[in-house]
């Protein structure tokens, strides 16, 4: 604007987007025995662990396991019993930050316990990690044929099963595989992004062994059913072998297709509290439709969504199409996203066409 004339003039300036912080990921919550109950503790070592809980134990195994497969931050839960009730009130006092949970037990907890721990881990948003102790794959096979959720205690888009459990090299007994499995999803969240799937040759387990050899054959009779199976491969040694859910509902299939999804909800839940008790109209859409299209674009540019461009990947929706007079009437600010998901490619084919030579 040109001032040729003495006077007050008034411009309007766009408001900066309020930026929304993405929520933590790879926050881990063990719930497990030990001689010294007490509420859920922040510990972001093994010596850490070890200052408040000394000695060997099933727990104790599961947190080692964690931080030497790459987890940084967990919570311990410690309680004197590994029963139902006991578990689901430890679970149901975790902090927000949390995004994966398990029960540490050897043998795994039966599942009255398992349906204790999803309900309280459900408050928060977090994703249950499960495992069970079949002698075989076709062991397996029969147990999960009536459905996974009478079987494990809960199943769902917010649980992940992993068979068979782990084998520390030192030992030749089985045990808790879950401590591993915990901190190889928290390592590939921390160095490739939640949306990354948490498999493959780079999702490796370097403090044991599967406790069961596991061919292709019979991974091929649990896949199906949401069993992520622990492999070992010469050359490549013990991988995660897959990353699926227990969900029915294919749009929930994938660890980490569930796991963006929460991802993204609780952090535009937390990003958007300022909205509270601000006028719900235009200028405040305005404002809300900034920070979350600036918020995701950030994930678009690192790759977190399937698509070429910013409108393939997602959408974002604050205004009268999404909200009714009723919604205002009654103090509801309404936001609809919408997110082109990225899915793993589990299953790649190689065609190779072979044809006669011509002379």
């Amino acid at each position: 604007m040109s001032y040729q004339t003495p006077g007050v003039y008034v411009e309007e300036v766009p408001a900066e987007p309020q930026p929304i912080p993405g929520a933590p990921t790879s926050v881990t919550a063990f719930i497990g025995q030990a001689e010294r109950p007490s509420s859920a503790r922040l510990v972001t070592s093994l010596r850490d662990f070890q200052r408040s809980w000394p000695g060997d134990s099933v727990l104790g195994r599961a947190v080692e396991d964690y931080f030497a497969n790459g987890g940084a931050v967990t919570w311990i839960a410690a309680v004197a019993a590994v029963d139902a009730h006991t578990v689901r009130r430890a679970a149901e006092q975790l902090s927000d930050d949390v995004s994966l949970v398990a029960v540490i037990a050897d043998p795994p907890p039966d599942p009255s316990v398992i349906a204790a721990a999803a309900a309280g881990a459900a408050r928060c948003g977090a994703m249950l990690l499960v495992e069970k102790d079949w002698a075989d794959a076709r062991a397996a096979h029969r147990a999960l044929r009536g459905g996974a959720d009478s079987e494990l205690g809960a199943a769902g888009a917010d649980v992940a099963l992993y068979w068979p459990r782990l084998r520390r090299r030192a030992s030749h007994a089985a045990s808790t595989g879950l401590g591993a499995v915990a901190g190889v999803i928290a390592s590939t969240d921390l160095t490739r992004g939640v949306w990354a799937a948490p498999a493959g040759r780079d999702a490796r387990v370097w403090s044991a062994e599967p406790a069961r050899t596991v061919s292709s054959d019979e991974q091929a009779l649990l896949t199906p059913l949401g069993v992520n199976v622990i492999r070992h491969f010469p050359g490549t040694g013990t991988v995660l072998w897959g990353a699926r859910t227990t969900a029915s509902d294919p749009e929930w299939r994938y660890i980490a297709v569930r796991r963006t999804a929460r991802y993204v909800e609780r952090s535009v839940a937390r990003g958007l509290d300022w909205t509270v008790f601000e006028p719900n109209d235009q200028p405040l859409w305005v404002r809300v439709r900034a920070s979350v299209d600036a918020f995701l674009d950030e994930l678009y540019r690192r790759g977190a969504f399937a698509g070429g461009t910013r409108d393939e990947c997602f959408f974002v929706r604050c205004d009268h199409t999404v909200m009714t007079v009723v919604d205002r009437t009654n103090g509801r600010l309404i936001v609809e996203i919408g997110l082109a998901l990225l899915r793993p490619a589990e299953f790649t084919v190689i065609r190779v066409v072979l044809t006669a030579a011509r002379h």
